[in-house]
């Protein structure tokens, strides 16, 4: 059974295009960093197919469309008519998604050509065409419909991936509030603030419920432009195990602007064990090597270019047979010259020299399994009003001392608790200042039993 090997969420404001925003592009840096870090990994997936759901395509109340002809447009109409796009629909897909709505009653028509100036697709393709530029398109127009008929329609286009030998990609189109700012483009409303951040804790924890139940008023008041693409991205990876990383969330001219990278990690059909994704058998490789002699793994065996082109802050965690931690070791800010010698170093680390635990034998190592996580850079806080103990992890600093905690572990439910098992592993003392900081995690694991707590 295929899945995707490839989601996203990505704005779509017409001035982050330097040849539209001539320089005031730069007021959103941090966006448009993020759609580099997205190009990266579109390019690492090496995609054959590139599924983008418009939430400005051609629109109708009713029914949804999805393009048979060629993808032909350009950004004229923002001043940009340099940026030209010319690209050819993958007629086979379409032609299978068509059947497979009329199959399952949704309302669902072929459409010849495209809305000419659809920024919500000329923008996300500005900057992810050139990491497939080999890549053919399928074009997926939202609709007016409820948010259960869009979950609806990706529900559809997941059992076509599933059938399908291509490699698909799929860019959820999607701006946040547009109205943050008084000057921005609806003035400012109470409700705008309140859907960011409403919003983008039901992306990270890829919460459906909150995704389809948003009240209607409470969206249109905040003029929000994201629930239909991100609930049709919900259904088109409601087949696979998925890890939300929202990578920035900015609002520079009264419009929020989330840019998140969809992990995923697909499920094995019954009686089958799920793929162990490459960064966690790059740390069980590094572990079996060290225990049984001695050395350590080179990068020289890495091959995927994701690991060894960045550098990055990571934890590695083994656990026993039964589920009990065996040995965690991580950083928060880099220390090694890539990700992969950082996952490299801090498994043999978890594996040799966790306090905690004595060092793993050769008898022991095919009962173990790992987890990798990659951390975004830590972000300091004022209090815990702004920690989430299952979307941020914690490290908590005293002077030389310092406690960390991941996010999302068992039993671990409030910033409070965090704050004190953090403090706890460093002994720092609950009356002694210290200063917070949060981070983000991309989770990735083994097959395995319910782990306890770090």
């Amino acid at each position: 059974m295929a899945s995707p090997v490839f989601a996203c969420v990505a704005p779509h404001p017409p001035i982050i295009v330097p040849t539209v925003g001539r320089g005031r592009e730069k007021e959103a840096s941090a966006t448009i960093a993020a759609m580099g870090a997205l190009h990266d990994a579109l390019r690492d997936a090496a995609p054959d197919l590139l599924l983008i759901i418009c939430p400005h395509g051609p629109i109708e109340r009713d029914r949804f469309g999805v393009l048979t002809g060629p993808l032909r447009g350009d950004m004229s109409y923002f001043g940009a008519g340099s940026e030209r796009f010319a690209i050819e629909t993958d007629r086979d897909f379409v032609a299978a998604l068509l059947t497979e709505a009329e199959q399952r009653g949704i309302p669902i028509r072929p459409l010849d050509r495209w809305n000419p100036n659809d920024h919500s697709a000329w923008v996300p393709l500005h900057y992810l065409r050139g990491a497939a530029p080999d890549a053919a398109v399928a074009m997926i127009a939202v609709s007016l419909l409820r948010p259960h008929d869009h979950y609806a329609l990706g529900q559809a286009i997941a059992a076509v991936i599933a059938r399908s030998n291509k490699r698909v990609a799929i860019i959820a189109s999607a701006d946040g509030s547009h109205a943050l700012k008084a000057e921005g483009p609806y003035g400012f409303h109470p409700a705008g603030p309140r859907w960011e951040d409403a919003f983008q804790r039901a992306l990270a924890d890829w919460n459906l419920d909150t995704v389809l139940g948003f009240d209607a008023v409470f969206r249109r008041e905040a003029a929000e432009d994201s629930v239909p693409s991100v609930a049709m991205l919900m259904g088109a990876l409601s087949l696979d195990d998925v890890q939300p990383r929202i990578i920035t969330a900015e609002a520079p001219w009264g419009v929020g602007y989330t840019t998140a990278h969809i992990d995923i990690q697909p499920r094995a059909a019954d009686g089958e064990t799920p793929p162990t994704p490459e960064i966690v058998c790059l740390a069980r490789a590094a572990v079996e090597n060290y225990v049984r002699d001695g050395t350590y793994l080179s990068t020289d065996q890495v091959h995927n270019a994701r690991w060894l082109e960045r550098r990055g802050a990571t934890f590695v965690s083994i656990f026993n047979a039964a589920g009990e931690l065996r040995g965690c070791i991580g950083t928060t800010t880099p220390r090694q010259a890539s990700l992969a010698a950082e996952v490299i170093h801090n498994a043999i680390a978890a594996a040799s020299t966790d306090p905690r635990f004595s060092p793993v034998s050769p008898a022991e190592l095919d009962q173990l399994w790992y987890k990798v996580d990659l951390l975004s850079p830590p972000e300091h806080v004022h209090n815990e009003s702004q920690l989430d103990a299952r979307r941020y992890g914690v490290v908590v600093e005293s002077g030389r001392q310092r406690g960390v905690l991941l996010p999302n572990l068992d039993g671990v439910e409030t910033p409070a608790q965090q704050v004190a098992i953090a403090r706890k592993k460093a002994a720092i003392a609950p009356r002694d200042a210290a200063t917070l900081y949060r981070f983000e995690v991309t989770r990735y694991s083994e097959p395995s039993p319910t782990p306890i707590q770090e």
